[in-house]
């Protein structure tokens, strides 16, 4: 017997899918696209644009990984360190403290299997600082006023902007990031077909995959991260 290939069986699938109506969901706001191009097949409310909570760390995490590409950064090697805001996160953690410092790599796990708020905050300054370093100031100010305005910039709204930049890149037209871990802010909204969308972007980086498919319980993840700390 001839054995399907990945693209037959996904070809089934939607045979499947499309020849019986659409599954019944408690959900108030779904979709059921194909995972490689984000097109929907079945939806309801499926662009009413809505707070995704920690689904905004698919996005932190895309952009996390779009920028150690772009930066060319090593995350198993680069240390990053966790500040006091970072470490008061409420909410779903990875139990960092102030003054931890973190291998890049266990910071992004931090954030992606316990949902760590924490990890998300403290990848956003992290890149925001980089970015910070690439921001041209005005050029009508004298040097003193150049180095107040690159001051005053902020790391993790700088990150923010980052995001609503894929965002459009994406086509997310529902979608506004107001902050990179969910917590409740009404403008931090998304919509089910937007999440489709960014879901298949997020899932063809080889990288993104690995996070998370990581197979180790929460509690051993966590166990790994707190032995992980460098303090200096």
């Amino acid at each position: 017997m001839e054995k399907p290939t990945p693209n037959r069986s996904w070809g089934m699938v939607q045979r499947i899918l499309l020849s019986g109506a659409p599954p019944f969901v408690t959900a108030t706001s779904w979709v059921v696209a194909n995972g490689q191009t984000g097109k929907v097949f079945f939806g309801k409310e499926e662009r009413e644009s809505r707070e995704i909570a920690s689904l905004t760390k698919i996005m932190t995490l895309l952009v996390a990984i779009k920028l150690i590409k772009r930066f060319n950064i090593d995350p198993f090697t680069s240390i990053v360190p966790i500040s006091e805001y970072a470490a008061s996160m409420t909410g779903t953690s990875a139990l960092l403290e102030s003054g931890d410092k973190l291998l890049l790599n266990d910071l992004l796990h931090g954030m992606m299997l316990p949902s760590g708020n924490d990890a998300a905050l403290a990848i956003s300054e992290y890149f925001g600082e980089v970015l910070k370093a690439t921001v041209l100031p005005p050029i009508d100010l004298d040097p003193k006023q150049q180095k107040e305005y690159i001051n005053r910039l902020s790391p993790r709204k700088l990150f923010i902007k980052e995001m609503n930049r894929l965002t459009q890149e994406l086509g997310m037209q529902e979608t506004v990031f107001a902050n990179p871990h969910g917590l409740m802010n009404f403008n931090n909204h998304s919509s089910a077909q937007d999440v489709a969308k960014l879901v298949s972007a997020a899932m063809k980086e080889p990288y993104f995959c690995q996070i998370v498919n990581c197979k180790r319980p929460m509690y051993l993840s966590l166990i790994h991260i707190c032995r992980c700390r460098r303090r200096g």
